[in-house]
């Protein structure tokens, strides 16, 4: 099953933090746009993501995206941009968080689909 994963770091510099109601991934592929919408995050256990409170001390984990059961997507070789946003409490709409191009070169595409 395809995911995205990532390790970082989130932190807020205000005193008071911040609460993440969301997070989730945009994979853009050629074409193809997909969502990978589930969020679970953690280090020795994870867990489904809401509600993850980030102050000015920071958060550092993993970070796991997937797609919703019954959606496949199939990696092709390429340029490729991986798109992370978040939604904090009180806020109605996501904001892109942070992005990164990445070149999939017919044997990674290859790997990543098998």
């Amino acid at each position: 099953m395809p995911k995205v994963y990532i390790r970082t770091l989130l932190f807020r510099t205000a005193k008071r933090g911040h609460v993440i109601e969301s997070l989730h991934a945009v994979l853009l592929d050629g074409s193809a746009r997909r969502s990978f919408g589930i969020w679970v995050h953690g280090d020795d256990s994870l867990v489904r993501g809401s509600g993850l409170f980030v102050g000015e001390r920071g958060v550092a984990s993993a970070h796991h995206f997937l797609l919703p059961d019954g959606v496949d997507h199939q990696f092709e070789p390429g340029r490729c941009t991986v798109e992370i946003y978040v939604t904090t409490l009180g806020s109605r709409k996501a904001h892109r968080l942070w992005a990164l191009q990445l070149e999939i070169s017919a044997e990674m595409a290859s790997a990543l689909n098998s």
